[in-house]
């Protein structure tokens, strides 16, 4: 029976909790690979049959080369950002099929991508690098405003646009006191104003095949943190996508992966923010599952193992949507209740905190404590989900209550 390892846990429960469900259709076993300490912290869940936990040592390449070869894996991948390089590492020592290191790099490392997006003429983003110490020199031969970013962090940490000098303190005062982000190679990019889109797909063999677009909303400038999606399986979007992504998966030598790429149009030309050569995270796999009934995670992994070939049907395909409670950090004084929900299709939802719970961001500015999926009848919904979701509110002390 084939073997498809896969490294690193998600970091969301419920993205463990779908990939679980759809692999264990898999033809095949699957088996989780992971420090026994991100093991033992995740939920207890109950595995099928064909799938299973299996610690590592460490995360070292020989250690997972070693590990690889004695579980007798025909291939190993990653869903986590953080776990696509080792894996390319493993599968190019064993000479399983997958990207290379330096494949993966192109991707991971944001300047990288865009030195090689711009050599290709696929990209007009003004960018350089440069560590958190050196900051304020290049500021001065770059110029504001600016985005700066962790050159190979994501989820929106460390993500600013600094509108002028005065930015800065504050921002490197923040990048140090997140784990993640403390004493990280940065990237300053010139800013693209206008709406944030993402596409969601496979790429499988040279191959290219679009699930839909994510529209995203956000915060806004400066921190950019996302606070809801919406997936469409018939974006009208998806007509320029496909030529665009033509072009750009040669300039960074992708050929098989899954993706997920942030964009922004620029007269009628798409503009990459980010790329991913994994699915995208904030439920968006969920979005996409409710939207087309398709399991992304599944049909990426029989397409790698047995060579089947996903089929959509986009008729029948609805739009959905996920909206999240962003929240700083303090103390929280009260939580609404859930408004009602008779105008619109509530899919799930959570929400973990309490009155008398301490937020801390872990990863920005803001953390994210409740989220609410809801299917739509029509792009004219998406406001009055939009609505319904300003009536839910989480409301903290302020230091004269706390």
């Amino acid at each position: 029976m084939t073997k498809l390892g896969i490294l690193q846990l998600p970091y969301n429960p419920a993205a463990l909790r779908q990939l679980v469900k759809q692999l264990a259709k898999l033809s095949g076993q699957v088996l989780f690979i992971d420090l026994q300490a991100r093991i033992d912290a995740c939920t207890p869940l109950s595995l099928p049959d064909n799938v299973r936990f299996v610690a590592c040592p460490s995360y070292e390449i020989e250690v997972l080369v070693q590990q690889a070869r004695e579980l007798q894996l025909d291939n190993l991948v990653s869903f986590a950002e953080l776990g696509l390089v080792p894996a390319a590492q493993v599968r190019e020592a064993l000479g399983m099929h997958g990207h290379d290191e330096l494949t993966e790099l192109n991707t991971v490392d944001k300047h990288r991508m865009r030195v090689c997006l711009r050599d290709a003429g696929l990209s007009q983003v003004r960018s350089t690098t440069c560590q958190a110490p050196e900051l304020v020199r290049a500021i001065e031969e770059f110029g504001l405003p600016a985005v700066a970013k962790p050159a190979k962090l994501t989820g929106s940490i460390g993500v600013q646009l600094l509108a002028d000098m005065n930015d800065v303190p504050d921002y490197l005062q923040r990048l140090q006191a997140n784990p993640y982000s403390k004493d990280c190679q940065l990237v300053l990019e010139s800013f693209i104003p206008g709406a944030e889109y993402s596409v969601e797909g496979l790429l499988l063999d040279g191959a290219i095949h679009l699930y839909g677009v994510t529209e995203k909303q956000t915060t806004e400038a400066p921190y950019f943190v996302e606070t809801g999606h919406r997936f469409d399986a018939n974006h009208p979007l998806l007509a320029l996508l496909h030529p665009a992504l033509q072009a750009i998966f040669p300039a960074l030598g992708m050929s098989i992966c899954p993706f997920h790429i942030e964009f922004k149009m620029v007269e009628q030309r798409v503009e990459i923010i980010e790329i991913h050569s994994r699915f995208g995270g904030d439920f968006i796999t969920q979005l996409l599952e409710y939207s087309l009934g398709n399991e992304a995670f599944l049909e990426f992994a029989e397409y790698l193992l047995h060579g089947h070939v996903p089929h959509l049907e986009r008729q029948a395909a609805t739009i959905t949507a996920v909206g999240f409670a962003p929240v700083p950090a303090g103390v929280v004084r009260s939580v609404s209740a859930l408004p009602r929900a008779d105008a619109i299709e509530l899919l799930e939802h959570s929400i973990d905190v309490r009155p008398g719970d301490v937020v801390t961001p872990k990863t920005g500015f803001y953390n994210r404590p409740a989220y609410f999926i809801s299917r739509l009848r029509d792009r004219q919904a998406a406001q009055v989900f939009e609505q319904w979701m300003k009536a839910f509110t989480i409301e903290l002390a302020t230091k004269e209550s706390a």
